[in-house]
């Protein structure tokens, strides 16, 4: 399906950063580094609650309607699930390709909002950055 409004994009986000937050919460649980699992969990939930309150502060149904996005979410679907008993390596590698999806959305949704929408826009993009500084943690994570 392809997003239009801010609140079809903010809805997407939504649901991403609250399905990698249970996937962080479970990780948290599975072998080391649980503080930091546990921290980006709650980071998720802040993430969108950031950027919703940007949006709440600036939009009005008008502003909506006017199709401010152009964003097919058929490529941001997420792969979190685990076999029984799966290796916290393979968990890891998992929670670095959720990163850079949705890293990669919060960069798609900043540009192309820039313009009708840039107090969103900034929000999203202090989330993507701090993405991109998450992505070198968990990198870290998995290299050793």
């Amino acid at each position: 399906m392809t997003l239009h409004t801010a609140s079809e994009v903010i809805g997407l986000l939504r649901r991403l950063e609250e399905e990698t937050a249970s996937f962080y919460d479970l990780l948290s649980g599975l072998g080391g580094d649980a503080e930091i699992w546990r921290s980006y969990a709650k980071d998720n939930r802040k993430n969108v609650k950031d950027v919703e309150r940007a949006y709440y502060n600036v939009i009005s149904d008008a502003l909506d309607g006017t199709f401010a996005f152009d964003i097919e979410d058929i490529g941001f679907e997420l792969d979190l699930g685990l076999p029984e008993s799966a290796p916290y390596a393979l968990a890891v590698g998992k929670a670095s390709v959720a990163e850079k999806k949705i890293a990669d959305l919060y960069s798609l949704a900043t540009r192309q909002s820039q313009s009708l929408l840039p107090d969103v826009s900034r929000a999203m993009k202090a989330v993507g950055q701090k993405r991109q500084a998450r992505m070198e943690k968990i990198e870290s994570l998995r290299s050793g």
